[in-house]
């Protein structure tokens, strides 16, 4: 982060320390200052430890450090160190490989340390002495575009909140906008009262049927049968069905002739058309019924509803970060519908707690890339 942010929580010592004086202490190989200043936690002291020093196997080697990139708020460490290695299985000898590391060291005002160290994915643009890095390369490199200074998030941006947690508000213009996501749930609520009224219908719909009854005979033994959804699967029955309902052997073997590969009528083929012969007046009742404009009208009444009385909380969990969101339902994997103005806090052990609002928005939730 800049480094014109509130440094109150930031021990005395580190307050006036700079990456320039970070970077002299690393290039001087000063292991214990260099800690002093930017590890705030176990971890932390682990990565500096590995700028400086490796192992093969049980001895602990120096390691080659320099800085190979430095600017206002980011350096970029790079150490090369040497792995044991057997190349191939039947080789029965172990080789030294030479291997190297990047690392992202800035300022981070929420953290004790005042900064974060962050291990880079391997670039092979690192190698190239020709490439010119930007502030704008490493931010895209560990996966965020801006680092999170106050004041509203921009659609579209990934921004660095604190440590490696980043938070992006999606485009509305995109499937994981919150425009999107209100339309789809309109278009579900149409689903549910669609459903509710064809229900409703097919009920009224069953005894007007023109000729048919629940009750059929088949070999002198009188059977119930539902006609909308004929459960039977006996031929003989089905051709009972089949009479009673007035639909003649012609008719069927007609649509049998429309279908491809139907060469033989199976009890279930025949089931299958005595079905869409008899739904085709309650479908047409149906249609005739329900009427989609006003279906639209009570599903977008009912979501607006819905979201105007929207007070949940939403948690996510991120490594041992919580980020938690007033006003907020679950979206997706890692995704977080914030369907009012909202609050949300972002709470770590080692970690001054941030407070940020957010509008009306769909918002993904997110860890730096890590290297592989």
């Amino acid at each position: 982060m800049a480094t014109d942010q509130d440094n109150s929580g930031i021990p005395e010592i580190r307050r006036d320390t700079t990456l320039s004086d970070i970077a002299i202490h690393i290039e001087n190989r000063d292991v214990e200052k260099t800690k002093e200043l930017i590890a705030s936690d176990e971890e932390d002291e682990q990565h500096v430890d590995r700028f400086f020093y490796h192992r093969i196997g049980r001895k602990e080697k120096i390691s080659d450090v320099q800085i190979v990139f430095q600017s206002p708020n980011y350096l970029i460490v790079r150490t090369e160190e040497y792995r044991r290695t057997r190349p191939s299985y039947n080789e029965p000898r172990y080789i030294h490989e030479q291997e190297h590391t990047e690392w992202v060291v800035g300022y981070d005002p929420d953290q004790e340390s005042g900064f974060f160290i962050h291990e880079l994915q391997s670039d092979k643009r690192i190698d190239d002495p020709d490439f010119e890095w930007t502030e704008e390369e490493i931010r895209e490199k560990m996966g965020f575009t801006r680092e999170y200074q106050g004041g509203d998030l921009q659609p579209g941006e990934t921004y660095r909140l604190q440590g490696d947690i980043t938070i992006k508000k999606e485009e509305d213009k995109s499937k994981s906008g919150i425009k999107y996501r209100k339309s789809r749930e309109v278009v579900d609520e149409q689903s549910d009262i669609r459903k509710a009224l064809r229900k409703k219908i097919i009920e009224q719909a069953k005894p007007q049927i023109e000729g048919i009854s629940d009750k059929i005979t088949v070999n002198s033994c009188q059977k119930t049968v539902d006609p909308l959804k004929i459960e039977s699967s006996e031929s003989e029955e089905l051709k009972q069905i089949q009479r009673q309902a007035g639909i003649s052997e012609n008719k069927i073997r007609d649509l049998q002739d429309e279908r491809d590969g139907w060469e033989v009528l199976t009890a279930k083929r025949r089931k299958q058309l005595i079905k869409e012969i008899l739904w085709e007046p309650v479908e047409e009742k149906i249609a005739d019924l329900i009427d989609e404009q006003e279906v639209r009208r009570t599903a977008e009444k009912r979501v607006n509803k819905d979201w105007s009385n929207s007070e949940g909380q939403y948690n996510v969990q991120l490594g041992n970060h919580i980020l938690l969101f007033s006003n907020a339902i679950q979206h997706s994997r890692r995704r977080v519908s914030v369907r009012d103005r909202s609050k949300l806090y972002v709470i770590h052990d080692e970690h001054q707690n941030l407070e940020l609002t957010l509008d009306r928005g769909v918002y993904r939730v997110d860890v730096l890339d890590r290297a592989r």
